[in-house]
């Protein structure tokens, strides 16, 4: 897919700059188109737009058991604060592998994709939610995505703008 692009002049700051000396081996799974006069700034960037194929987006939630068996919240950020986004019932094979036994009542943090046919709007507001399924724990993260990330994801996934489309633009 090739169509023109520009890149954001970045300020490289002394921690930048020890990461811009390293080479990650990342696969490249989407894009993010933001506005080049916006600064860069570290947290939450809501005029951003990230694409990725329906399939690959993911969202970062905190899994935290709940008092009944079996049964697990999903948690993101409110303003700091932990907002449950969804409930899951995993097998009780996958329940050990996503919360070992080690990590119950720290802050573990899982990767979740949305089950097919769930993204919807809804709602007085027109939010989209979707129910999540948790895939694999991310131990590279300490904090769990923000309400706005997860909704924007699952309008995202409900929208499922093509590669075909992006390009077209």
């Amino acid at each position: 897919m090739n169509f023109p692009a520009k890149e954001k002049t970045l300020s490289f700051h002394q921690a930048i700059e020890v990461l811009a000396c390293r080479k990650f081996d990342l696969a490249i799974d989407g894009l993010i188109i933001m506005p080049l006069l916006d600064p860069v700034m570290g947290g939450m960037a809501r005029r951003i737009f990230k694409w990725k194929p329906c399939h690959l987006n993911t969202v970062d939630l905190v899994m935290e058991p709940t008092d009944r068996p079996g049964e697990f919240r999903l948690l993101a950020h409110d303003r700091g604060r932990p907002v449950i986004v969804g409930i899951c019932l995993p097998s009780q094979a996958d329940a050990h592998r996503l919360n070992p036994p080690g990590v119950r009542g720290v802050c573990n943090i899982v990767e979740c994709e949305a089950e097919p046919g769930t993204a919807m709007p809804g709602g007085v507001d027109g939010r989209c939610s979707a129910r999540w399924i948790p895939m694999k724990r991310r131990t590279d993260k300490t904090c769990p995505n923000d309400v706005f990330v997860v909704e924007r994801t699952a309008r995202n996934v409900y929208e499922c703008i093509t590669g075909r489309e992006i390009a077209g633009w």
